[in-house]
């Protein structure tokens, strides 16, 4: 690990609690803290760099585990860089396609540049590159406002994959990474992949610009809050669990079931960014613990913090979650079944309009 580049990381974020999060390289445990000062993330960072990857939360928040509404501000807009290589979950880069995320994240800095924004500044993150951009300090008053932003982010990143060649867009990808919970790379830490070879190293994240050099950009918010979403993200519904509820039978198989070993692995092992992953891990394996019965399968997707069904308020995506899990499983062993689950997952994500929400 770097201190420097550690500390760094942290100024630019100012007087406010920080989120960090050490995802043990083995997915036997996440570490979760919320951290003040700056000798506190040290200590965190000493205890358990190399041992897994450590995460920070972008925007400010006064709680672990954050969602939406846990979120009071956001201050900066950060594009993720990311080099496509055979194994991404698994597998460093290798240094020819580290390089071609810098050479795209410069082309993305004079993008900035020619629009008049002011100084971004770049990172390596291990395997890709980030640009961190400063925009004036947006309290988040409500769902609604926060979705908007978002939205309009999303946007944001949709302007500046023109940048890019034919080419390039074959060897890199650009994340969306819009929503407000978001957890990135803490700058300074090690990035742990399951299989680096002498070729693919796994590496310490680093700054390859000065974070001092960052300031609030006003014509940058002005212009993100300028762009119109091509969809409106829906808002959670409000559940009246007094009457929509399970029986007192059902809420205990599903209590039962949400505490067994394997569930609880389960939401530990997936990418913590993509909340459908999550949703269809948590499902299949409350399937495993005996919890068949899809009403009280639905019940968990719509009202356990942190499900896709809680930051979009899609009431049809877990329908078809749970009608793809259930459907092949009738009349088949569930280990018969995992190739044919995987399969009907990746038709889960398209909406009508053809738009995929992560």
């Amino acid at each position: 690990m770097k201190n420097e580049a550690i500390k760094k990381h942290l100024e630019i974020y100012g007087n406010i609690n920080i989120e960090v999060r050490c995802i043990l390289s083995n997915y036997d445990n996440i570490i979760r803290r919320l951290v003040n000062s700056e000798q506190e993330l040290l200590r965190f960072c000493q205890q358990y760099d190399g041992q897994g990857n450590i995460y920070i939360g972008v925007n400010e928040r006064s709680k672990i585990d954050a969602i939406k509404t846990d979120i009071h501000a956001v201050n900066f807009v950060v594009v993720d860089i990311d080099a496509v290589r055979p194994d991404s979950k698994n597998q460093p880069s290798n240094q020819q396609e580290l390089d071609t995320t810098i050479e795209v994240s410069k082309m993305i800095v004079d993008w900035f540049s020619d629009n008049g924004f002011c100084q971004s500044v770049r990172a390596i993150s291990g395997n890709g590159c980030h640009i961190w951009a400063r925009i004036p300090r947006l309290e988040l008053t409500g769902l609604e406002m926060t979705k908007d932003w978002e939205s309009r982010v999303k946007q944001f990143y949709l302007q500046i994959k023109p940048v890019l060649t034919s080419d390039l867009k074959q060897k890199v990808k650009i994340d969306s990474i819009q929503d407000v919970t978001r957890i990135i790379k803490l700058i300074g830490t090690t990035s742990v992949k399951a299989n680096p070879t002498v070729d693919r190293p796994n590496r310490v994240s680093f700054w390859l610009d000065d974070p001092g050099l960052l300031v609030a950009d006003a014509k940058l918010f002005a212009y993100v809050e300028s762009l119109t979403p091509e969809i409106k993200i829906k808002s959670a519904p409000t559940l009246h669990l007094e009457s929509e509820g399970l029986a007192a039978r059902e809420q205990k198989i599903l209590d039962n079931a949400r505490s067994s070993y394997h569930v609880q692995k389960a939401r530990m092992e997936i990418d913590l960014t993509d909340r459908s992953v999550e949703d269809y891990a948590l499902a299949k394996e409350l399937v495993k613990e005996g919890v068949g019965d899809p009403r009280i399968l639905k019940h968990a997707l719509m009202t356990i913090e942190g499900t896709r069904y809680q930051r979009d308020g899609d009431e049809s995506y877990v329908n078809r979650t749970i009608d793809s899990l259930l459907n092949p499983l009738s009349g088949m062993p569930l280990l018969d079944a995992r190739t044919e689950l995987e399969d009907e997952f990746q038709q889960i994500e398209t909406v009508d309009n053809g738009l995929t929400l992560c």
